[in-house]
């Protein structure tokens, strides 16, 4: 394996990356839907493509090797032609259980305090019915697991 390289492809596939060859993995997967970058349908696939990495991530870290996964808490949904109330979906759970379920074990969870300048969000009326609020998200989780020794 060639060190000290960069390759511009996608994670779910790192074929020129050894089994077991990586001591550690430090990564915050892409966004779902919030960036150009990403276009998924529905936020099961997102979940699936979520799942196809963190498979791919567990063949390339060495037993005792570190991933550290950075995610927001949540995913908000605004109201839309199938649903009249907006709603979260729990981004962080669901990234332990996927990590879980490739075969990470959960070490610590580390909360990122992003500080008070990364607000985009405002309280918001929505008049004639009561106010929503939307809550401003200035943490991140940084979820930190390792594989097992190999038996």
């Amino acid at each position: 394996m060639q060190l000290d390289c960069v390759f511009n492809k996608s994670c779910e596939k790192m074929e020129e990356l050894d089994d077991n060859s990586i001591d550690m993995i430090v990564t915050s997967p892409p966004y779902f839907n919030l960036k150009i970058y990403s276009s998924w349908h529905t936020y099961q696939e997102y979940l699936e493509f979520i799942g196809r990495v963190t498979r791919e991530c567990y063949r390339v870290i060495r037993p005792r090797g570190f991933i550290c996964w950075n995610v927001q808490d949540s995913i908000p949904f605004p109201p839309d032609e199938n649903r009249e109330q907006r709603y979260s979906e729990p981004l962080a759970a669901d990234s332990i259980n996927s990590l879980r379920s490739a075969g990470f074990l959960y070490e610590k969870g580390i909360i990122w305090y992003k500080g008070p300048g990364t607000a985009t969000q405002k309280l918001v009326s929505s008049y004639p019915t009561p106010g929503m609020i939307l809550i401003s998200g200035l943490t991140e989780h940084i979820i930190l697991m390792h594989k097992p020794c190999s038996k």
